[in-house]
């Protein structure tokens, strides 16, 4: 991905340093399912001031590709014989040296807008909260809770939480003291102390827990083996993580 996001939806990010403003905004799997990034906003404030992110119902991310050629239908009903509901054409902007894109539709739907995205990095994810024979049911309006269908193809792909986090630059802890690394993945279990930035590689997923490495590439600490366990959602489905899609 480089839905998951994108996030989101948390998305326009510049390295592992700027974390703040590398925040995916949002997306979300089932029980053992895996992320993306993707749009979709804030819902609420958990504990140690820290943004809930809420993914409960995300299942991960439709990752769009796109060049300067690219059409994407929208549809109100996993059907493409009836008419698009929204129709993203993408375009050369020569000015901006980068592809852009403009939305066609009776609605104009909030996460539908280039905005939202980081399309100077090629990054255009949706979050997707159910997968139904080839097609896609997306976020496009978080206040609203409006969705709209895509179909799967060359240029709409679906990655799960676990597929994001791996092709990631890196992923780190929103708060590592409340979410520490750890030996097992097991809250109770004994934390892991280390030096340098919470930069981490991901290698497995069990439930609400991902088992990671260090990546020494992050941090001007000497090179450390460190690996173990940290929570990447809590009970409540918040992301108590960042996922970094790229450097």
């Amino acid at each position: 991905m480089r839905f998951i996001i994108i996030l989101i939806s948390c998305i326009l990010i510049f390295g592992c340093s700027s974390k703040a403003e590398l925040q995916t905004e949002a997306v979300i799997p089932v029980a053992d399912s895996p992320i993306a990034t993707s749009t979709i906003k804030p819902q609420k404030i958990v504990s140690n001031d820290v943004e809930c992110q809420n993914i409960k119902d995300i299942i991960g991310s439709a990752d769009i590709s796109f060049d300067g050629k690219t059409v994407i239908n929208f549809y109100e009903k996993p059907n493409a014989s009836q008419p698009p509901a929204q129709i993203l054409r993408f375009y050369e902007d020569k000015e901006l040296k980068m592809d852009s894109f403009t939305a066609e539709g009776e609605k104009s739907y909030i996460l539908l807008n280039p905005e939202m995205h980081k399309l100077d990095y090629y990054i255009f994810d949706l979050a997707v909260k159910s997968r139904r024979n080839g097609w896609l049911e997306v976020v496009v309006d978080d206040q609203k809770n409006k969705t709209l269908w895509l179909q799967e193809n060359k240029s709409v792909k679906f990655e799960d939480w676990l597929q994001q986090m791996k092709t990631s630059f890196s992923v780190g802890s929103l708060n590592i003291e409340s979410n520490p690394l750890r030996l097992k993945p097991e809250a109770t279990a004994e934390k892991i102390i280390f030096e340098g930035n919470d930069c981490f590689e991901v290698i497995e997923m069990k439930g609400d827990w991902i088992k990671v490495n260090l990546q020494n590439h992050c941090s001007d600490a000497p090179i450390q083996s460190v690996s173990g366990w940290i929570r990447w959602r809590d009970e409540n489905g918040c992301l108590l993580i960042e996922i970094f899609p790229f450097a």
